[in-house]
C-alpha cells in the first residue's frame, strides 16, 4: 500500500490472484480517480506502460514483442516508473486521466494486465505548475486554487520528509491558491509526491535535489531593457516581459499579483500612459532557485504605434495577387501612415494616405488582390486596405525576407525577420501586437491559417495579463 491513502481493487479477468494488482487513489463509485498509481507484483518498472482506451489484439500482440507501432504510442500517457520492496513496480501518471475514459495498463513481454474506467464524479485535483513536464528538482507548485497550510509530510519511495509552504517557493506569492511541496535539501535519493495533499490529490512528481543551474541572461532587443532575468519592454499602455523559457514568472505590479507564466512573455495592458509603476518580478527556475528584480518603469507618453503583425507570402491563391502585410496600431492615438515606407529584399515603397485608429488593423494589398477569392481567408468589410504598387520585387519570398516599417522620420518602428512560409494559406505571425521584433515572437498562424484584420490564433496558448 502507498503510504496511508486509500487503496482498492477493481475488477480484472487480465489479473491473475498470483499477480494481484492494486489500484491506489480516491475511493470512488464506478471507476478509479484521474489521479491514480498502479502497484504491480513481481515486474519491472520499466516494462510498464498504460495507454488510453482499449487495446486490441493486434496492439496486445505487439506488447507482448515489445514492439510498439507509432499509433500506440501516440495513445501512451506520460507516467512515472519506479521499484518498490520486493520486486514491486509503480506506476503512476503525471497528468490526471480523462474522466469518462478507459485506461489500459499493460506490460513489455505479457501484453494487457488490466482495464480502469475513471470514474464521472471526481474529487479535487491540484494541478501541477511548474516545474515543466520532463523536469525534476527539489521543489514543485501545485495550483488547486485553495489555500493549502503549511505543514511536513512524508514522502515516498525515498523515506524524506517533505515541507509544504503556501504560495509560490518562499516568496507567499499566490498563497490563497498555490503550495510549493519541497524535499529536504540533504537528501540524496529521489523522491516522489504523495497521492494526496488534505483534500487535494497530486499528480506524480519526482523531487530530487538539483545543482542550481546557471541563467543565461537574454539578448535584449533595441527598445527592451534588461532586468534581473530577462527583458522589458514598454509601450504607453502595457509592459512585455520576455524571459527564458524554463522559468516560472511572476509579476508583482503596483502591489497586484499577475498570474504565474511559464511561457516565454508576459504582457501587462490596460495601463495609463505616461504613469510611473513599481514592480517585482519573481523567477522560479526547476531546480528552485528564485531570483526577484524589484525596480520601477514609467509607460511612454500617449502615441501611436504601428507594428507589422502578420504577413502571408503563400497564400493558396495566385502570387503575388493573394499576398498581403497586415498593421495594427498598439498604441493610444491615432497614426497617420503617409509618408511611411516599407523596405523588404527588394527595395522600398511609400506608403499612401491612410489613418489607423487604436486597436484597428489594415492590411498592405496591391491592386490585383481580391478580397472575395474563395481559397483564403477574407478580412472582413470592415477593415480597411491600403493598396500599394506592389509588396516585394516579384512579390514577397516564401523562403522568407526581412520586413522593415520605416516612419517619416526614417526611424524603425516595427519589423519581421526573416521566416520561412512553407505551408501555403498559413501566415507568419507576430504572438501578440506588444512584443519586439525579435525572432522568437513570431510562428506559423494556428487554425485556420491566418487572421487577416482580427487578432492572430496560435495552437499553443499564450495568454496576457490585464
Amino acid at each position: 500500500m502507498l503510504g496511508c491513502e486509500p487503496t482498492f481493487e477493481p475488477p480484472s479477468p487480465e489479473a491473475s490472484p498470483e499477480r494481484e494488482i492494486q489500484v491506489h487513489g480516491a475511493p470512488l463509485s464506478g471507476g478509479v480517480s484521474s489521479v491514480v498509481r498502479f502497484e504491480v507484483p513481481h515486474s519491472e518498472p520499466s516494462d510498464l506502460r498504460l495507454f488510453s482506451g482499449s487495446l486490441s489484439e493486434y496492439y496486445e500482440r505487439r506488447l507482448r514483442e515489445r514492439d510498439l507501432p507509432d499509433s500506440l504510442l501516440e495513445r501512451e500517457v506520460p507516467a512515472l516508473r519506479w521499484g518498490g520492496a520486493e520486486g514491486v513496480a509503480w506506476l503512476g501518471s503525471t497528468e490526471p486521466l480523462e474522466v469518462g475514459q478507459r485506461y489500459s495498463l499493460g506490460e513489455l513481454g505479457l501484453g494487457l494486465l488490466l482495464e480502469v474506467d475513471v470514474a464521472l464524479e471526481q474529487p479535487a485535483f491540484a494541478p501541477r505548475l511548474w516545474p515543466p513536464p520532463g523536469r525534476f528538482g527539489r521543489q514543485a507548485v501545485f495550483c488547486p486554487g485553495a489555500r493549502v497550510a503549511g505543514s511536513s509530510v512524508v514522502l515516498e519511495s525515498c523515506g524524506a520528509r517533505g515541507v509544504i509552504a503556501a504560495g509560490i517557493s518562499d516568496t507567499g506569492l499566490l498563497e490563497d491558491r498555490c503550495f510549493t511541496l519541497s524535499v529536504e535539501a540533504t537528501n540524496s535519493e529521489p523522491c516522489l509526491t504523495p497521492l494526496a495533499i488534505g483534500d487535494h490529490w497530486l499528480p506524480a512528481t519526482r523531487l530530487e535535489r538539483a545543482e542550481p543551474v546557471e541563467r543565461a541572461p537574454l539578448e535584449c532587443a533595441t527598445g527592451e531593457r534588461a532586468t534581473a532575468d530577462g527583458c522589458l519592454r514598454i509601450g504607453d499602455t502595457y509592459v512585455a516581459l520576455r524571459k527564458p523559457r524554463e522559468v516560472l514568472w511572476t509579476l508583482e505590479l503596483d502591489g497586484r499579483v499577475s498570474e504565474p507564466e511559464t511561457g516565454e512573455f508576459l504582457v501587462i495592458s490596460g495601463l495609463s500612459p505616461g504613469t510611473r509603476h513599481a514592480y517585482t518580478l519573481t523567477s522560479l527556475d526547476y531546480t528552485g532557485e528564485a531570483l526577484r528584480d524589484t525596480a520601477e518603469f514609467e509607460t511612454l507618453a500617449a502615441r501611436g504605434q504601428v507594428v507589422l503583425n502578420e504577413v502571408l507570402a503563400n497564400p493558396n491563391g495566385p502570387e503575388p495577387a493573394q499576398e498581403w502585410i497586415e498593421l495594427f496600431n498598439a498604441g493610444s492615438r491615432d497614426v497617420v501612415l503617409e509618408g511611411y515606407s516599407l523596405e523588404d529584399g527588394a527595395g522600398r515603397i511609400e506608403l499612401p494616405f491612410a489613418r489607423l485608429s487604436p486597436g484597428e488593423y489594415a492590411l498592405l494589398v496591391t491592386p490585383e488582390y481580391d478580397r472575395a477569392y474563395p481559397f483564403d481567408l477574407s478580412p472582413s468589410k470592415e477593415v480597411q486596405l491600403i493598396v500599394v504598387e506592389q509588396l516585394g520585387k516579384s512579390g514577397l519570398s516564401n523562403s522568407g525576407e526581412p520586413l522593415i516599417l520605416r516612419d517619416t522620420a526614417g526611424t524603425l518602428v516595427s519589423a519581421i525577420p526573416p521566416l520561412k512560409h512553407d505551408k501555403a494559406g498559413y501566415s507568419v505571425a507576430r504572438r501578440t501586437p506588444e512584443l519586439s521584433d525579435v525572432l522568437s515572437s513570431f510562428q506559423t498562424h494556428g487554425e485556420p491559417g491566418a487572421s487577416p484584420g482580427s487578432a492572430n490564433r496560435f495552437d499553443d496558448a499564450f495568454e496576457t495579463g490585464q
